[in-house]
């Protein structure tokens, strides 16, 4: 689409037409009177001139002829930069005719060849190029062959190369970010780097990388590897020779153009690993001694390089701690400052590292930290009693004890000459169970010791629970005991527990810290007591627990047709059977030996259908399982089939 256009009239020549559909050639107005026109088209080139040219093909529609029957007769031509306004009486010299696509078809859109034309445009460092339309100059006057074209539909299209961007980011791959270290160590070594090109290609690109060494570019080495985007360059194996100075450069190629090449990466390629293990030493924690220093206690530990002249830092790592810090120099010395959170066998190593990354042996420390945590006897406390717990320092020169309970206030007593002091502490309430008491020592410097946090055991004041009789059986009423540990309980809260359900907690009124409860289980198993105390504060005592046995008697069984101890029915004659238990689920029935399952209902009763098969003394043997999952007494119910005369 062209950037502005007109026409131009001889029957107004100092003006110019910039409205409606441009005309070319001679043309008849409504009173017939005749004029001649030319066009221009202006076209905006300026994205190409940094970019390799191709081709240009300039394409004009036409919307209307004068006579089609006539050859086309329109021609367009490359203009002499015209620096005024165009007009018919002041028209832009014209330096070239543009080749045309031979097209006879009438109304057509009609392509002329701009190649040329756009070239010298770029050459001359023009931003745009104007095109002119006309007829051939022996038959600008005959009406027949004048044409009309779009005022806007026309184009230039131009294929063309623009060279791609230099790379960025050149740097070690081995780095992040990527980067361009002064030295460098490793068997293989990879620099990385990013492309783009402005004409967004989708097809060839590639990455030409060069090293050399840098006293010797004569034995430049280059490298393409195909690729866009990220691009990865590998220096020959043949260059990495440790102490040797090298470069790397990288440009980017489409094809047909290439990037300028980016400002090279030099290093100095080391891979030499430093051969001795860095010396350490220590004041405060000398290697080999029995004790020093203490928990709490910095020490200086200094690292040295052995005479290795090119270690830059060393690292570390040891008994809670680890890092890493920078030599004083070029093969200098390094401080660190442990300080050991607990006592007894602790260790450092260490190990230098040089300019380009190479690692020394590792250097083993080991020393022995004194312990400095008190200590004391830990025992379990009475809530709301005061509990005096004596201290022992192991801090050396320690003078005074400072222990506080979880987060409250702190309490500082003096140290005897043993080194001993009390704590008395008191733990107001049963809850929670465990409760944390913060202990240190201090010496005359203000230093303190390492802080022990004990965890102390809070007396739960369980009542005492005891179930009588021990032993006997279902339906029989049981005495619940119970025993306060406190005086000041004032009521007991207990629960009778089976299989299932669990039932609700009852309280019951202490009088003189004991109470008593009744409780008759209906059938037979283990049962558990749970229960706890409530104080006046309205504070709940822990739980105890305590179980007792409870005995089921064998279930009932009774028959209508078959009597127990007696004589009746015959062989294929049924009879029901109907056995019960409280507390039973279901029953297992033995009968001629064949096995029965019946399910109780929920009063503990189930009836089942039984046909003898022979007279004579015979037997039903039941057995009830119980609600919790105790199984009853059997039951062997005796009778005698007659032989039904």
């Amino acid at each position: 689409m062209p950037i502005g256009w007109l026409s131009t009239d001889s029957r107004t020549p100092r003006s110019a037409i910039t409205t409606g559909d441009a005309r070319v050639g001679a043309w008849l107005d409504e009173q017939g009177r005749k004029h001649l026109s030319k066009s221009y088209f202006a076209f905006d080139i300026s994205n190409f001139r940094t970019a390799t040219v191709f081709s240009a093909r300039a394409v004009f529609p036409e919307v209307a002829a004068n006579d089609c029957a006539k050859r086309r007769q329109t021609e367009v031509w490359e203009l002499v930069p015209h620096d005024h306004t165009t007009s018919w009486a002041d028209q832009p010299q014209e330096l070239n005719i543009l080749p045309s696509v031979k097209n006879t078809q009438c109304l057509a859109s009609i392509t002329y060849d701009a190649t040329d034309a756009v070239k010298r445009a770029i050459r001359r460092g023009d931003k745009t190029i104007t095109l002119a339309v006309r007829i051939a100059e022996d038959q600008q006057g005959n009406v027949a062959f004048g044409r009309t074209y779009s005022s806007w539909r026309q184009s230039v299209g131009v294929e063309y190369n623009t060279p791609p961007n230099t790379p960025t980011g050149l740097g070690l791959q081995q780095t992040y970010p990527a980067a361009c270290p002064d030295y460098v160590s490793g068997s293989a070594v990879t620099f990385t780097a990013s492309t783009s090109d402005p004409d967004g290609h989708q097809g060839y690109r590639a990455a030409r990388w060069a090293f050399w060494p840098v006293d010797r570019p004569a034995q430049r080495v280059e490298q393409v590897y195909e690729g866009s985007g990220t691009v990865l360059g590998t220096v020959p194996q043949g260059l990495l020779v440790s102490g040797t100075r090298l470069a790397v450069a990288v440009r980017d190629e489409d094809g047909y153009t290439a990037s300028a090449w980016t400002a090279p990466c030099v290093f100095t390629y080391d891979n030499q690993a430093p051969a001795v293990a860095p010396g350490v030493s220590s004041t405060v924690y000398p290697e080999g001694a029995d004790w020093s220093g203490g928990e709490n206690v910095p020490g200086e530990f200094v690292f040295t390089a052995g005479g290795v002249d090119d270690v830059v830092s060393y690292q570390y790592e040891g008994s809670g701690v680890r890092g890493s810090v920078a030599a004083n120099g070029l093969g200098g010395s390094a401080t660190i400052t442990v300080t050991p959170e607990f006592w007894g066998f602790q260790y450092l190593d260490v190990t230098g590292v040089d300019r380009a990354g190479n690692r020394s042996p590792t250097r083993h420390y080991t020393y022995m930290v004194r312990p400095t945590s008190p200590t004391f006897e830990n025992r379990g406390v009475k809530a709301g009693e005061p509990t005096t717990f004596t201290l022992t320092a192991r801090q050396p020169g320690a003078v005074s004890a400072t222990y506080r309970l979880e987060n409250g206030p702190e309490t500082t007593v003096p140290l005897d000459a043993n080194g001993t002091a009390p704590m008395t502490v008191t733990v107001p309430t049963l809850q929670p169970v465990l409760r944390e008491l913060v202990v240190w020592t201090t010496d005359a410097s203000g230093h303190r010791s390492r802080t022990i946090r004990s965890t102390l055991f809070v007396d739960q004041a369980l009542p005492q629970v005891e179930v009588t009789p021990v032993d006997a059986e279902a339906g029989a009423e049981r005495v619940i005991g119970f025993t306060a540990a406190r005086a000041d309980v004032v009521s007991f809260s207990y629960r009778v527990k089976s299989s299932f359900p669990y039932d609700e907690f009852v309280a019951v009124p202490a009088v003189d810290g004991k109470a008593t409860a009744k409780v008759t289980p209906a059938f037979g198993g283990y049962y558990e007591v749970e229960a706890y105390s409530t104080l006046a504060s309205g504070e709940r005592t822990g739980a105890t627990t305590t179980q007792f046995y409870v005995t089921s008697p064998a279930p009932t069984v009774t028959s209508a047709e078959y009597p127990e101890n007696a004589t009746s029915g015959a062989p294929g004659q049924p009879g029901a059977f109907r056995m019960s238990l409280p507390g039973a689920m279901d029953f297992v029935i033995v009968f001629e030996g064949r096995y029965y399952y019946p399910q109780a209902d929920a009063d503990g009763a189930a009836t089942v259908e039984l046909t003898p098969t022979n007279p004579g003394p015979t037997s039903v043997s039941v057995t009830a399982m119980l609600a919790t999952w105790e199984q009853s007494p059997t039951k062997e119910y005796a009778f005698t089939v007659g032989n039904g005369s």
